[in-house]
């Protein structure tokens, strides 16, 4: 057993950090999805072409009934800014970009085959991710309080797969607003509140989820007038100087960028999805009630707690890709070190996420395409090849997203004091 005080041997350091760089250096190299080009072709208008206002430009260039939009402002003016830097690297990429994103970058990699510029294209794409992975990591170890902990996370981070595929092979861009929450997290352990919401308000620019967490701090945080009024201002700065500029350019196609589909879609002739929708309001409703409890109890790790809740009850809304659940991963992270959650149920979470999101060729075996595009599309993907063994995949995967939601809503509730054993689980080791 591990003496909390003691040293973290520079060979462990060494060790679990070269095996985080080589698994993310192969992942960033030799993986993608069609993802990664939808995310950063827009912004490559920013980078080569000077379009700042992204959304009037997607009005006037594609179909008005489309239904999507692009991301948030955060999200066009980095990236574009990461490419314009990159750009005496990258020759060629503008020109490729424009191709690939017509047909998608299955079709055009089994077309006209993989090459070293398509390998750095893709290399370059993601490395801007690699500053928010430190920028995690960082936040993480400041949090923690002793060299047991940090050592513990440094194993969960280096090899974690959701990093690993969500963000390095997929090509997602949601480690960004995760390692800006992990920071803001890390500013209020450090007095700086009024930093930490500015924080979340730039991070709900890049991804939504965010925002949800604003109420809940608000309340246990604030505690005066004064500390109002400041956390409120912090956090409305970024909207006012960011977002409400490009409301005044691109109007409603911008809202429709801050709140994606799966937050507004409805229908009464889908019982599930009202389903859904109520147990979010009610548990929703329920930790707002409780915050103000925390809020009394003075738990050190009542932020980390309540922002893991929220996160929870937000993935009862939608079916959660790989990459969604990135938003949370360094968060429980953190819990996991500080015995908030046990990590059994962590990896057991993570267990059931990939069972139900290898769901076809696109995200298992094409994801090799930048290696040996003939080859691996004529590959069947996960799903096919379980079905060649009898296996039914449907059912497996069926039954791993019923189980995900489940622990998914068992920690939200033992969270806000609705499990008690869990709840006394959680509470007893951090008071």
């Amino acid at each position: 057993m591990l003496i909390p005080n003691e040293k973290i041997k520079t060979s462990d350091i060494v060790l679990w950090v070269f095996l985080a760089v080589f698994l993310r250096l192969i992942a960033m190299l030799f993986f993608a999805h069609s993802d990664i080009i939808f995310i950063n072709y827009f912004p490559s208008k920013l980078a080569y072409s000077g379009v700042v206002d992204i959304y009037s430009y997607i009005n006037a260039n594609f179909p008005a009934e489309r239904i999507w939009s692009y991301y948030p402002p955060m999200t066009h003016l980095f990236l574009g800014a990461c490419q314009y830097i990159l750009r005496p690297f990258n020759s060629g990429f503008y020109v490729w970009i424009q191709e690939v994103y017509t047909g998608g970058l299955g079709k055009w990699l089994i077309i006209n085959g993989t090459s070293f510029d398509v390998i750095r294209y893709l290399f370059l794409m993601k490395l801007p991710y690699v500053v928010f992975d430190a920028v995690c990591l960082y936040s993480i170890f400041h949090y923690l309080d002793n060299n047991s902990s940090r050592k513990k996370a440094l194993r969960l981070w280096s090899v974690n797969p959701v990093i690993l595929y969500g963000v390095y092979a997929f090509g997602q861009i949601d480690l960004i607003p995760a390692a800006l929450t992990v920071l803001a997290i890390l500013m209020v352990k450090e007095k700086k509140t009024w930093l930490a919401f500015s924080i979340l308000s730039v991070a709900a620019l890049f991804k939504t989820f965010t925002i949800f967490l604003m109420v809940p701090f608000i309340i246990v945080l604030t505690d005066s007038r004064k500390d109002f009024i400041k956390n409120v201002i912090a956090a409305a700065v970024p909207f006012v100087l960011i977002f409400l500029p490009f409301c005044f350019l691109g109007g409603r196609n911008v809202v429709n960028s801050l709140f994606p589909v799966f937050y507004s879609n409805f229908s009464i002739d889908i019982p599930w999805q009202i389903l859904q929708k109520l147990i979010f309001m009610v548990l929703y409703a329920s930790l707002i009630f409780f915050c103000f409890r925390l809020k009394k109890e003075r738990i050190e790790s009542t932020v980390l707690r309540v922002a893991i809740t929220v996160i929870m009850i937000i993935y009862t809304l939608f079916f959660v890709p790989i990459h969604y659940f990135v938003w949370v991963i360094p968060l429980l992270i953190a819990a996991v070190c500080v015995n908030i959650i046990p990590e059994w149920l962590y990896w057991s979470q993570i267990l059931c996420l990939f069972l139900y999101n290898l769901n076809s060729a696109n995200t298992t075996t094409w994801l090799c395409l930048p290696i040996n595009p003939a080859f691996f599309s004529s590959l069947p993907g996960l799903p096919d090849i379980m079905h060649g063994f009898s296996i039914r995949w449907g059912m497996i995967m069926l039954g791993a997203r019923l189980i995900f939601t489940v622990l998914c809503l068992f920690i939200a509730m033992g969270i806000i004091g609705r499990v008690p054993s869990i709840t006394k689980y959680f509470i007893k080791n951090n008071r």
